[in-house]
């Protein structure tokens, strides 16, 4: 009996030692289903065994489950028992940083921060330097999310070199696409697409899943930022299908800033989801809808710097006034400027609500008594309410000058001398003697095109814009090229024709072709054989499709 007795301790060590051997093969395939006892048996098997080693490991195997299936991912508190030895802490140590990149994921600072307190808490002088490079990426991943002062931030150059040090390849791309969204938040557009295209590279070559779609995720925002949404849409709707769903969200936001307004998304209280319904809201031209959806996007994302920016750079192109002032979204809207401000061209030219097609030409809002402004082909529907469009057919092909001459007079606001227009206008000096007889012909043709809405008063060798009622001008100047349109199409439906792509647009077939010859020589698209024809697609010489990692779901966006 005593032998018994003496030897129920041994046992219970070896059953208990089996157990977490399971659990450790487990964590390392990097997903429980490799393990050699079923997840769910094994998970209660640990939760059998009231010791804080194995309460750790049912926690860090819950928490790498969460990683990858998003379930119960807000539920994964670490209990203060569990951290009662030695050996359990050293379990959650591994699994802080799956804790902090969930927090992220979820734009959820708080817990984020929570995550950091308890790094802060097990930092252990015998833990690995990998560990402690962990800590402070997660602190730099807090300050991105609430965009705090960078003046104390650590050198992120210096930990990936760290990192690379101790043979630890995902810490150093973690830390390269940091370092991008960094620049990126400071202004520096050059320095961050420098950092993002080295970051996705380093991906790539490393071939580890999660490293691969958190670097290209980051590209993709810096490709936003570049206003090359069609580079940033081709990226993430690649990334789709092998990105874990804890990652959707943020894709999801990057898609809609993008331009992908119409994007299928479940539910309705997600970032993405809330921006998305906004700037639908804007695009159908129904003002009443646009506030309470506006103010639920705000409400939503006030917590969350980067994405508050977004959201607020969005609603002052396409709402002015609603959103605080920033200063290139108001040279856009003055006419001061004709370049679409940064990062805003998928959301400025996104196809509206009943629209197949994105809206090609921004507008200028014009009224008696009030300063005319510039508004995106996307809000044209909202300001169509308060202002009449031009019932004309459009500007003949071959006469795009009737339609800027305007648009440059309306955004004057006062009467402009001869000389100083056509220059604006032509980009050329004005001389009399030449030019006189085709100034005369243009003023015609923009005093027919106003019709009875305004007229075009010609004094003392000036020219000034007198406005009869509202309306709304087309603006050329600030228009999507057609080579635009094309990409932006081909970024959400892959590989297209050049016939199918005519016929979509609207344009004859040799104009398309010529186009699209053009795009392929300046590597924007590359061509590819479908049976007997040759199809097109959208190229990024940096970003490279993942082909070694678990897909998740269905290729590409469901954007209908």
């Amino acid at each position: 009996m005593r032998s018994e007795r003496a030897a129920t301790p041994c046992r219970l060590a070896r059953v208990s030692e089996e157990l977490f051997r399971c659990a450790a093969e487990a964590c390392e395939h990097g997903t429980i289903t490799g393990a050699r006892v079923h997840p769910p048996e094994l998970l209660d098997r640990l939760d059998a065994v009231a010791t804080p080693e194995a309460q750790a490991w049912g926690w860090l195997l819950r928490a790498q489950h969460a990683a990858l299936s998003r379930a119960g991912d807000g539920a994964l508190e670490v209990p203060a028992h569990v951290l009662s030895t030695s050996t359990s802490r050293d379990v959650v140590r591994r699994g802080l940083p799956i804790l902090a990149r969930l927090a992220l994921l979820a734009f959820d600072a708080t817990r984020l921060e929570r995550c950091c307190e308890l790094h802060d808490l097990l930092r252990d002088e015998s833990a690995s330097d990998a560990a402690a490079i962990a800590a402070t990426l997660a602190r730099a991943w807090l300050r991105w999310l609430r965009a705090e002062p960078h003046e104390h931030a650590v050198d992120l150059g210096a930990i990936a070199a760290q990192a690379r040090a101790l043979g630890q390849p995902a810490l150093v791309v973690e830390a390269q696409a940091l370092r991008a969204l960094d620049a990126l938040a400071a202004g520096d557009l050059q320095a961050a697409a420098e950092l993002g295209r080295r970051a996705s590279r380093m991906a790539r070559t490393e071939g580890i899943p999660e490293s691969e779609v958190l670097a290209n995720v980051a590209l993709a925002r810096v490709r936003r930022a570049q206003n090359r949404p069609h580079l940033s849409l081709r990226i993430l709707g690649a990334l789709l299908p092998h990105a874990p769903p804890a990652w959707h969200d943020w894709i999801h936001w990057e898609a809609v800033a993008a331009g992908l307004i119409r994007l299928d998304l479940p539910g309705s209280s997600s970032p993405a989801a809330l921006l998305a319904a906004t700037l639908r809201a804007i695009g159908s031209g129904v003002a009443a809808d646009v506030g309470p959806c506006a103010e639920r996007l705000l409400g939503a994302v006030q917590a969350i710097a980067p994405l508050r920016h977004d959201a607020r750079r969005a609603l002052t192109l396409l709402v002015p006034g609603y959103a605080e002032p920033d200063p290139d979204v108001d040279e856009w809207h003055r006419g001061t400027s004709v370049e679409t401000p940064v990062g805003l061209a998928g959301i400025a030219f996104a196809p509206a609500p009943g629209r197949v097609e994105a809206g090609t030409c921004a507008h200028v809002v014009v009224a008696p008594g009030v300063a005319a402004r510039r508004v995106a082909p996307l809000a044209v529907p909202m300001e169509s309410a308060s202002a009449e469009i031009d019932p004309r057919p459009a500007t003949p092909p071959g006469q795009p000058r009737t339609d800027e001459g305007l648009a440059v007079l309306a955004l004057a606001g006062r009467a402009l001398e001869t000389p100083a227009y056509f220059r604006a206008v032509y980009e050329y000096d004005y001389e009399p003697g030449a030019h006189a007889t085709m100034l005369g012909m243009h003023v015609h043709r923009m005093r027919s095109r106003l019709g009875d809405a305004g007229t075009i008063a010609r004094e003392a060798g000036a020219l000034e814009l007198v406005a009869a009622r509202a309306m709304l001008l087309r603006d050329p100047r600030c228009g999507e090229p057609l080579a635009q349109q094309t990409l932006r199409l081909l970024a959400r439906g892959g590989a297209v024709s050049a016939r199918a792509l005519a016929t979509t647009l609207g344009v004859p077939l040799r104009t398309m072709q010529r186009v699209l010859a053009e795009l392929v020589t300046d590597g924007d698209l590359a061509r590819v054989q479908e049976g007997r024809e040759v199809a097109y697609r959208v190229e990024d010489t940096t970003f490279s499709e993942p082909t070694r990692s678990q897909r998740f779901g269905p290729a590409g966006f469901s954007v209908e």
